[in-house]
């Protein structure tokens, strides 16, 4: 693939959808290596930096992968948003994810709001249940009562075991509160899982070495 093939195709949503569709993994790997001035084999094993509460521990090679393999799914997703600050964060979020540079997290932050509680976008009322897939320590939880107070019913997964003690802990003063030890997927099934993001996870891969994760490299930071 060609240097500006692969540039233009971050004009929209529909462009990236269309590349992720007609170029294999190796290629999009290759543009993406060449673009950002690395070899392959260290972008495939670079830890996805950028968000706000450190760096996650899945590295690159599994969220191109992921892209490829659920393509389908996303554009399923993105069809249903219905407001141009949802499908303008969304397509961030994708470019980041084929190209990962923080300039598209930048573009998708919104210092406004809470994070995931526009409520210009998300309104609930004490009939709403509400899961947390991922709960890290709660906070996310958390922050939904103080957004909005009143709830029918929390459900919180999170599969790591040096988090779900805390997170118990911190949503004990709560009711109506279900926090369960294990993570959410497609099927029932038992993963390696490496715990070494600060706020996230990485199923059934290998863990980055610090030497990979610091974060120094002048195009990822």
């Amino acid at each position: 693939m060609e240097r500006q093939e692969f540039q233009n195709a971050f004009q929209s949503y529909e462009k990236m959808s269309s590349m992720l569709k007609t170029h294999s993994y190796e290629e999009i790997l290759k543009a993406a290596s060449s673009l950002a001035d690395i070899s392959t084999e260290t972008l495939e094993r670079y830890p996805m930096g950028g968000y706000s509460k450190g760096m996650t521990s899945g590295a690159y090679r599994f969220t191109l992968q992921d892209l490829l393999k659920n393509i389908e799914h996303f554009d399923w997703l993105y069809s249903r948003l219905e407001d141009n600050t949802s499908r303008l964060v969304f397509s961030n979020l994708i470019g980041y994810r084929i190209f990962p540079t923080q300039s598209f997290l930048k573009a998708a932050y919104d210092g406004e709001h809470p994070q995931y509680f526009d409520k210009s976008i998300v309104s609930c009322d004490k009939d709403e249940v509400f899961v947390d897939c991922g709960g890290f320590t709660g906070d996310t939880a958390e922050e939904f009562i103080r957004q909005f107070g009143k709830y029918k019913r929390i459900y919180v997964y999170e599969p790591s075991a040096d988090n779900i003690q805390t997170c118990r802990n911190n949503l004990s003063k709560y009711k109506n509160i279900t926090v369960r030890p294990c993570g959410v997927g497609e099927k029932s099934d038992a993963l390696a899982m490496d715990s070494s993001g600060s706020s996230s996870t990485f199923m059934g891969g290998q863990k980055a070495s610090s030497s990979e994760g610091g974060g120094t490299n002048r195009f990822f930071r």
